[in-house]
């Protein structure tokens, strides 16, 4: 590359699986298990980031309820962590969020929350504001 270090070999094929990938989305994973492998490898090495974001959300892939939380609580006011939270709260298990909510991160799990414009996420902060347990910028948040 111009200017700058050369792109390895590896980052290379993740860019151009990433763009094959956006060209798949929405086919049915459970009827192509050949792309359906190579999804969830891909899905592993882009972890933490946007793209495992859009991939989860693409494809609707269920059971990535923590990783989604992470990126959410790591970016909360970003588009990212709004739409990790987004997914989070469209899979209807509440848990995991709950649990993110008694965690030391709690404060960008909140922001996030509030950052999605989703209903679904009053009553998981409702409880939050008078607990008089939690520190005072949590509830103020909240």
């Amino acid at each position: 590359m111009f200017g700058g270090e050369p792109e390895s070999p590896e980052a290379g094929r993740r860019a151009i699986n990433l763009e094959a990938l956006s060209r798949l989305k929405g086919i049915d994973l459970e009827a192509n298990p050949a792309v359906k492998a190579v999804v969830l490898k891909l899905l592993d090495q882009v972890r933490g980031t946007p793209q495992f974001v859009e991939i989860v959300r693409d494809f609707k892939i269920q059971g990535q309820a923590e990783p989604l939380l992470a990126i959410a609580a790591k970016d909360p006011a970003g588009p990212s962590g709004a739409e990790a939270m987004r997914l989070v709260l469209e899979s209807g298990d509440t848990n995991p969020v709950l649990s993110a909510l008694a965690a030391t991160n709690a404060a960008g799990v909140v922001e996030a929350l509030g950052n999605t414009g989703e209903k679904g996420m009053v009553p998981l902060l409702r409880p939050i504001v008078p607990d008089r347990s939690r520190p005072v910028e949590l509830r103020k948040k909240a």
